[in-house]
C-alpha cells in the first residue's frame, strides 16, 4: 500500500514537473519571439484565425485576441505569436478594384484619400468587412434563416406581442441569383404606423432578405438589405462562412444597397483579401 502510494507520488511529481518544463520553454519561447515588419517599419500584429498563421497590417482595425480586447486597459504588454487565437478584426476595401484601406500616415495616401472623398456617397463602392475569428456555428446563416423564415414554433401570443418582428415571407422572386424574402405584413403595417406616428421614417427599419442556396437547399449567404428612405443608409449585410478553409470563421460585409447585384463579386473580394493575410510559418 505504502510502495503504490510512493509510485503515485512520483508519477505526480515528474508529470509537474515536465508541465512546468513545458510552460517555462513556451514563454520564452513567446518572449524570443520578434514578428516580421511591414513595409511601413512597424511590426506585423500576428496569430492564429481559424487554425492558420496570419499577418495583419495597419489596415486591419479592432483586432481582438483571445486574451486581449480593443478596450482592454494593458495594451503595451500583451505579447503574441502564431499560436495566438484571434476573436476578430475589421477593414475596409473598394470592391471594384480591391483597393484596401490603410490610415496609417506613412502608407501610401491614395486608398485613404479617396475613402475621405467617397465613402459618404450614396452609391460609394467601399465595403465594411467584419471578421469573427470563434463563432461556434459554422452554418450561422443557415441558423439564422431558419429563426427568421420558420416561425411556426414560436408562440403565437410572442408573435402577435411584437407584431411579428423578425418574422419573413418567402417571394418566390430571384433577384441577382438571390432568393427574396420579405418582412410579414403584420411588421410592416405596424412599422409604417409608427414612422407616421414619429415623424422620423430613420427610426424603423423594414429589411428585405435575400438568401443563395447550394443544390441542397443549404443556406451559403444570408443578406439583409434596409429600404430607408435616406439613400446612404440604405445598405446591405452580407453573411457568410470561411469553412472549410478556416475553421468557425466567419464574415460579414457591409456595403451600398444599389451594388447588391455585384453581391457575389463582393464576396469573393473579402474572401481573396482575408485568405491573403495568411503566411507560412515554421512555428
Amino acid at each position: 500500500m505504502i510502495r503504490d502510494y510512493i509510485v503515485f507520488i512520483l508519477i505526480i511529481t515528474v508529470g509537474a514537473f515536465y508541465y512546468i518544463s513545458f510552460l517555462i520553454k513556451n514563454e520564452k519561447s513567446k518572449s524570443d519571439f520578434k514578428p516580421p515588419l511591414q513595409p511601413y517599419g512597424l511590426p506585423y500584429r500576428v496569430g492564429s484565425l481559424g487554425g492558420k498563421p496570419v499577418n495583419l497590417g495597419e489596415g486591419v482595425e479592432y483586432l481582438e485576441y483571445e486574451d486581449f480586447r480593443f478596450f482592454s486597459k494593458d495594451k503595451q504588454n500583451m505579447k503574441h505569436d502564431y499560436s495566438a487565437k484571434i476573436v476578430s478584426f475589421g477593414f475596409n476595401f473598394r470592391y471594384p478594384d480591391k483597393l484596401f484601406l490603410v490610415k496609417y500616415y506613412k502608407a501610401p495616401r491614395e486608398a485613404y484619400d479617396a475613402y475621405k472623398a467617397e465613402h459618404f456617397l450614396p452609391d460609394n463602392q467601399w465595403v465594411d468587412v467584419g471578421v469573427d475569428g470563434e463563432n461556434p456555428d459554422p452554418n450561422c446563416p443557415e441558423r439564422r434563416f431558419k429563426y427568421l423564415t420558420q416561425f411556426e414554433n414560436r408562440s403565437k401570443e410572442r408573435l402577435e406581442e411584437y407584431n411579428y418582428m423578425d418574422v419573413y415571407i418567402a417571394t418566390n422572386e430571384i433577384e441577382y441569383g438571390l432568393e427574396k424574402y420579405t418582412p410579414h405584413p403584420r411588421w410592416v403595417e405596424k412599422n409604417n404606423k409608427l414612422r407616421i406616428k414619429n415623424g422620423n421614417p430613420q427610426i424603423y427599419y423594414i429589411d428585405d432578405l435575400y438568401v443563395q442556396k447550394d443544390k441542397s437547399g443549404k443556406i451559403l449567404t444570408l443578406i439583409t438589405c434596409s429600404t430607408t428612405d435616406t439613400p446612404l443608409a440604405r445598405r446591405c449585410s452580407q453573411e457568410f462562412s470561411m469553412q472549410p478553409y478556416m475553421k468557425r470563421v466567419s464574415v460579414s460585409a457591409t456595403f451600398q444597397r444599389v451594388h447588391l447585384k455585384d453581391w457575389q463579386q463582393i464576396q469573393k473580394s473579402a474572401i481573396k483579401i482575408v485568405k491573403s493575410f495568411v503566411v507560412k510559418t515554421k512555428q
